[in-house]
């Protein structure tokens, strides 16, 4: 029995290391690996075609979030929701999950603590610099089959590519950017992220 409990705790500590190695992106610097997640706001974004007073509605159905203002529901962009209770790690999980399989969010990802003290949390467009632009096709078909539709290219950095993952993707934003950058057509690639900076 004692052996019995002593491998079901090597077993679960295995797991958790390995869940949090995986936690990584690779930038223009090199592999980046994730800190330990907050339990105190997600990052969310609604359908285009949702209200205000929809979001509020969706919103209204898990008990952990409290609305002091409608403010950042306006428009189509990500907001940051933040959690008044507290909610242990693996009730996290367990919330993103159903945030994420309700059909009127395109997602939710929770923060994560970097090592200079701001919070980021992945949004659902990746970011990649090829090696060589003659490899465009490749990604592009590589993309496509991803799931993934093109969206732009960066502004000032015109060999970035961005592309946004769908509703058929089957992988979350930090999976499909260590995917695409293990086929070594890339020089760098990274989910897009939102950044809190601590003051």
């Amino acid at each position: 029995m004692k052996n019995s409990i002593l491998h079901l705790i090597v077993i679960l500590l295995s797991f958790s290391t390995i869940k949090s190695q995986d936690l990584f992106y690779h930038t223009p610097i090199g592999k980046v690996y994730l800190e330990e997640m907050s339990n105190a706001k997600i990052l969310l974004k609604f359908r285009d075609d949702m209200t205000i007073s929809q979001k509020e509605s969706v919103l209204k159905n898990y008990d952990v979030f409290k609305l002091h203002s409608t403010t950042g529901l306006s428009g189509n962009r990500c907001i940051t929701v933040k959690i008044e209770a507290y909610v242990p790690h693996y009730e996290m999980y367990e919330l993103l999950d159903r945030l994420n399989e309700d059909c009127s969010i395109v997602f939710a990802n929770p923060f994560y603590f970097s090592e200079s003290g701001s919070q980021l949390a992945y949004t659902n467009e990746v970011m990649m610099k090829l090696y060589d632009e003659y490899d465009l096709k490749k990604m592009i078909s590589l993309c496509n089959n991803l799931n993934l539709s093109q969206q732009n290219r960066m502004r000032y950095l015109p060999d970035v590519y961005i592309f946004e993952l769908t509703n058929k993707s089957t992988l979350n934003t930090l999976e499909v950017s260590n995917f695409l950058y293990e086929t070594d057509l890339f020089e760098w690639v990274q989910p897009n992220f939102v950044r809190i900076i601590s003051r």
